[in-house]
C-alpha cells in the first residue's frame, strides 16, 4: 500500500509542470515598419473634408530604435537618415512632426499629423504601416 501511495505521490509531483514566464507581449512602436499607404485629407477652417489625395510609396521603412533613434530609409532616394525620437502619450515625435498613433497593433498602425494652412485650413498626412 505504501508503494501505490509514494507511485502516486511520484506521478503527481512530476505532473505538475512550473509555467513558463509571460513574455512581454505589450505592442510598441519599436522595431522595423514598412510604409504600406500613404494620403493626405485636406479640411476647411470648419473641419469639413475638401480633399483626400492618395500618396505615392517607394517602400519607405520607420525603424525605432530602443535608444530612441528611428532609422528612416527613402525607398524613392535609397537614403536613410536618423532622427531622434520622444513618445508621450499616443504620440511621438520625430523629424520635425508630432504623430497621433493611432490604431497601434502588433503588425500595423497609423501616424497621423497635422499641419495648418492658410485661412484656418489644414490638412493632415496619414502614414498607414505594417511590420
Amino acid at each position: 500500500m505504501k508503494f501505490v501511495i509514494i507511485l502516486i505521490s511520484l506521478f503527481l509531483l512530476l505532473a505538475c509542470k512550473k509555467d513558463k514566464p509571460q513574455e512581454d507581449t505589450a505592442i510598441t512602436l519599436q522595431k522595423k515598419w514598412t510604409l504600406e499607404k500613404y494620403s493626405t485629407k485636406d479640411y476647411d477652417a470648419n473641419g469639413t473634408l475638401t480633399a483626400t489625395n492618395p500618396g505615392l510609396t517607394y517602400g519607405e521603412t520607420y525603424d525605432f530604435q530602443a535608444n530612441n533613434i528611428v532609422y528612416i530609409y527613402s525607398g524613392y532616394t535609397r537614403y536613410t537618415r536618423t532622427s531622434p525620437y520622444t513618445l508621450f502619450g499616443d504620440s511621438v515625435s520625430f523629424d520635425g512632426y508630432t504623430y497621433a498613433i493611432k490604431n497601434l497593433m502588433s503588425k500595423s498602425a497609423t501616424l497621423i499629423t497635422r499641419q495648418n494652412t492658410a485661412g484656418g485650413n489644414y490638412f493632415e498626412r496619414i502614414y498607414d504601416l505594417k511590420r
